[in-house]
């Protein structure tokens, strides 16, 4: 028992070398390995906020299919409406042209 009581005694009266590389080492180590040094860059990042800018590539892709989508609607319209001309024999029977002439001599005259 006396034994050791003694070993403890002189366990805890021990004065650790901080500048021993052993110690810088174990000091660097703890801190790769601590979970708050893990997080903490992730925790920056997600308190300074995301900003969105409008030249980043989903955005850009997004904007050039809605651009072809647009185009191939213009142009499925464009050959639906085609063949409609053909049919009218003057300009009574097309609507629109009559008011678009009729607009017209509205302004001008």
């Amino acid at each position: 028992r006396l034994y050791r009581e003694q070993g403890e005694i002189t366990k805890h009266h021990y004065t650790q070398t901080v500048d021993l590389p052993e110690v810088l080492l174990a000091k660097l180590n703890a801190m790769n390995i601590s979970e708050t040094r893990y997080k903490e860059s992730w925790s920056r990042l997600r308190d300074g906020g995301y900003k969105l800018r409008l030249d980043a590539l989903p955005f850009q892709a997004a904007k050039a299919a809605s651009e072809i989508t647009s185009d191939y609607r213009y142009k499925e319209a464009f050959e639906r409406m085609k063949g409609q001309m053909l049919g009218s024999r003057g300009l009574e029977d097309d609507l629109s042209l009559a008011h678009a002439v009729h607009a017209t001599s509205l302004q001008s005259g």
